[in-house]
């Protein structure tokens, strides 16, 4: 039986293999499924600037810098980042190569989705002071999470099964994320 870290590690390299198929060259490419996004550097250009939508995106090879709302956000290898606001980012890519591009995937994050979610979800259980909550987060990505992004990647081999399974699956992930 494997163990959690086991699981992460076998789920990210399946993630890693399955991108390295899709993307044989540096773009940012759209899917099938709506708002789900693939993304390929192999090289360290100067950093970009654009105005991103909310977000959840895995980094699956790699280590990116962002600058988010004047603060530095680091994340790298098997980390997400979540950002639930609408915001200017600059970001770059550390030492990419086309030996060992920088893989990202990503989805746009659906407000009415969220929204019908959280009405949806039991009240927390209050146990701990109140938190500050910020617009964006970064953290070591669940091996459910994983799971789901793999099941996306999987299901752009079967177009015919995308309008009935993507919202399913983009509904779970967006649960996960709000419980994560």
């Amino acid at each position: 039986m494997m163990t959690p870290l086991q699981k992460t590690a076998q789920l990210h390299e399946e993630i890693r293999h399955r991108l390295l198929n899709c993307l044989d060259r540096p773009c940012i490419q759209e899917t099938a499924i709506r708002d789900f996004l693939l993304a390929r550097r192999d090289d360290a250009a100067a950093s970009e600037s654009c105005f991103e939508r909310p977000l959840a995106g895995l980094v699956v090879q790699g280590t990116k810098h962002s600058v988010i709302g004047g603060r530095e956000y680091v994340y790298t290898e098997g980390q997400s980042i979540v950002s639930g606001i609408d915001v200017p980012i600059t970001s770059h890519v550390e030492n990419p190569s086309r030996e060992h591009p920088f893989l990202f995937l990503y989805i746009y994050l659906d407000r009415a989705l969220i929204a019908s979610l959280v009405e949806e979800m039991q009240p927390p259980v209050e146990d701990s002071p109140e938190e500050h909550i910020a617009g964006v987060s970064i953290a070591d990505t669940e091996p459910e999470i994983l799971e789901v992004f793999l099941r996306m990647l999987d299901l752009l081999e079967k177009p015919e099964q995308i309008a009935i399974r993507a919202p399913l699956m983009l509904r779970e992930l967006h649960y996960l994320l709000l419980v994560s």
